[in-house]
């Protein structure tokens, strides 16, 4: 029961997530410079011109579920059409839902898509204002509940029948889905299978310098040069065509207002020629003077991927992330058969 996923776009791209959907791809869903309130460099748009648009993140399937990120509107659509923000699902069916009252403009959470109206929020939404949403939400025909904060407040706090089916979710859309004219953009995505988040920020580290191993080989010049390119580029690359090769990279620092750090996530794209020697690779840390791996990650041989790997705590002794242990990081690759 942790920490399942964080985004903040910074990739400049949304290789992170298991999917986009929509009308207008890539037009409906892109990625933009972050507009005020918002974190880093870029965010997520979403619309307008009456597209639906939204990305997907699967995972294990959990009875209770909490997403934290921000939201700015910059249209809304017309007085007869909602904008629908997240989709809870279980498999292809949509079970619970939170959208924009099309008047009101205020947060309603209903069963299914759309379906049953469970409660209406009191938080006005303005447009071009940017806010901190964090919604939990347990499916249960008699015991769910579905409660959200705006700005750390609490504005829904629903208990009873919180599904239309299922009991457990395993994927959620987040985006203007449905949304016939709305645009907004989204960024700082958390998604966790246990506690409140809070207003959590994402900020973007990338590689700087070389590290303690450097056995990959580099299309031109130096390993982390051909790795530093928002958005990703595939014009340069490091490679390798053998198993248990690590390369590791210094890293750009956290913002000076960073205090606490909940969870360090790294993110590669990275494709595999059908006959290569090794067929996964293990994410590294190193802190402390050792290095760490992630679990073996199956590489696919499709460019446009990202693979990624979560560390909610610094593997060196197994504590809290600080701003001094992030910073002093060596982050990196290995090769696996």
């Amino acid at each position: 029961m942790a920490r399942i996923f964080i985004d903040g776009f910074e990739t400049g791209d949304t290789g992170n997530w298991d999917g986009v959907g929509g009308v207008g791809w890539p037009s409906g869903v892109r990625i933009q410079p972050a507009p005020a309130g918002m974190s880093g460099t870029y965010s997520l748009q979403c619309g307008p011109g009456g597209q639906t648009a939204y990305v997907v993140k699967s995972m294990t399937a959990t009875g209770t579920i909490i997403v934290s990120f921000r939201v700015r509107v910059s249209l809304w659509a017309g007085s007869s059409y909602e904008t629908r923000l997240i989709y809870f699902r279980n498999s292809g069916t949509t079970i619970a839902s939170i959208e924009f009252n099309p008047t009101s403009h205020f947060l309603q959470v209903h069963t299914g898509q759309s379906v049953g109206l469970l409660e209406t929020g009191t938080y006005y939404f303005s447009q071009n204002s940017t806010y901190h949403l964090e919604v939990r939400y347990v499916p249960n025909d008699t015991t769910g509940v579905f409660q959200v904060k705006v700005n750390d407040i609490l504005d829904i706090d629903f208990t009873g029948d919180t599904t239309s089916g299922a009991a457990e979710v395993d994927n959620i859309w987040i985006g203007s889905i449905l949304n016939l004219g709305s645009q907004l953009y989204i960024d700082d995505v958390v998604i966790d299978d246990d506690n409140w988040i809070g207003p959590s920020r994402i900020y973007p580290l990338y590689p700087t310098g070389v590290g303690n191993s450097i056995l990959w080989t580099p299309s031109v010049g130096s390993n982390w040069q051909t790795l530093d390119e928002v958005p990703p580029s595939d014009s340069d690359y490091t490679q390798t065509n053998a198993p248990d090769d690590l390369d590791l990279y210094s890293a750009s620092n956290l913002p000076a207002e960073a205090v606490i750090v909940k969870s360090v996530q790294l993110s590669s794209r990275i494709y595999k020629e059908v006959a290569s020697t090794p067929q996964n690779i293990a994410f590294a840390v190193r802190s402390g003077g050792s290095d760490y791996l992630s679990s073996d990650i199956a590489v696919a041989d499709t460019l446009g991927v990202n693979l990624h790997n979560l560390w909610e705590t610094n593997p060196d002794g197994d504590v809290p992330w600080t701003p001094t242990t992030v910073n002093a990081l060596e982050i990196g690759i290995k090769s696996k058969t």
